[in-house]
């Protein structure tokens, strides 16, 4: 298995190590992660090419001929852009997790049955797989709680969540 992360998930990151000095990339060492030429494309209109460690990537190779296949059996994903769909396909053909803070890609990844994980999910993962200390998730819930990224009642339901990890 690998992950996927899309753009949004890569900013949330990025604005927990500037605004509270937790980096995650470290954690992201641990695992086996791929992007797309149009995921990097992307990272690179949001400035995040000095802060995405690219090279503890690797890159996955998606032929044109491959998107437009992808496309044409399933039109209904044009509701996203390109660099997502790119990881879509990835997620199907390759069996890959997603990390995502997008809803919508979210639930299109698990209606076909696949993974993905929100910010605040995948580090309760991460929590019960000892890579990062409870107390570091806290004062992530925390620094959301206060700047309103995810809704109360889903900080509620995540600080419960890590209430119960022993």
């Amino acid at each position: 298995m690998f992950l996927l992360i899309d753009t949004c998930f890569w900013l949330h990151i990025q604005r927990l190590f500037l605004e509270i000095k937790i980096d995650l990339r470290n954690v992201l060492t641990h695992f086996r992660w791929g992007y797309t030429e149009q995921i990097v494309e992307e990272y690179h209109n949001y400035q995040l090419q000095k802060f995405i460690p690219i090279e503890d990537g690797f890159h996955i190779p998606l032929s044109q001929h491959e998107i437009i296949s992808f496309q044409t059996r399933y039109p209904f994903i044009s509701e996203f852009d390109l660099q997502d769909q790119t990881l879509v396909f990835c997620a199907k053909r390759d069996g890959a997790l997603l990390l995502s803070d997008d809803g919508g890609l979210l639930m299109e990844i698990k209606s076909w049955g696949l993974t993905g994980f929100r910010l605040p999910s995948f580090c309760i993962w991460l929590v019960q797989s000892g890579l990062i200390r409870k107390n570091t998730r806290a004062q992530m819930l925390r620094f959301w709680e206060k700047n309103g990224l995810y809704e109360k009642r889903e900080i509620k339901k995540w600080k419960k969540e890590l209430q119960n990890i022993k």
